[in-house]
């Protein structure tokens, strides 16, 4: 099941996000931060973006996908930077394709026209899987980030949410979207 994320998933969420920090390039946080900024992190985001989870069968959180603003300036509004970390033993099998769409169906209720997601060009199974879901490479930034003793080069993919119109709605709060009759 995809669902708003909980206050009793956000350490569950921690060990998935962590994990991704620790070993691998995907985020170039070089240090995990501690529980309570990670859950002071996801409670900031939840204000304003969709953070969901998978939940399994099992009731375990297996992945979790949020948005966040993609810059300060008002005229960026309608634009967000999405993400995506899934548990490493649940990666190819298909359920972080139905979690990223369900989050993309969601800033579409909210109101907002593209995302943006920065991928690290070491990690090709995001590329492919970026590409799989529909968005496309627009700028590669080389040596932008530096991890694990060396530099490491970023693409950023757009997703189009939605056609461009001259007016824009303005953004629905996303504790006006009832996850329940969304689906």
């Amino acid at each position: 099941m995809i669902r708003f994320i909980k206050e009793t998933d956000i350490e569950r969420v921690y060990e998935i996000y962590s994990y991704y920090v620790t070993y691998t390039e995907a985020s170039l946080e070089i240090e995990a931060p501690t529980l309570e900024q990670f859950r002071k992190r996801v409670k900031s985001i939840m204000k304003t973006y969709p953070y969901i989870v998978y939940e399994s069968k099992d009731k375990n959180i297996i992945g979790f996908a949020y948005a966040t603003k993609f810059m300060d300036r008002e005229g960026y509004k309608y634009s967000v930077t999405t993400s995506i970390y899934l548990d490493p033993h649940f990666l190819g099998k298909g359920k972080g394709e139905h979690l990223y769409k369900s989050l993309l169906a969601l800033l579409n209720v909210q109101g907002f026209y593209t995302a943006y997601a920065i991928v690290t060009k070491s990690n090709e199974k995001s590329m492919d899987f970026h590409e799989k879901i529909g968005f496309e490479p627009v700028a590669e930034l080389d040596q932008i980030g530096y991890k694990f003793n060396k530099w490491i080069d970023t693409i950023y993919y757009a997703y189009p949410i939605k056609s461009l119109t001259k007016f824009p709605e303005p953004i629905k709060s996303i504790n006006t979207i009832d996850f329940i009759k969304f689906f």
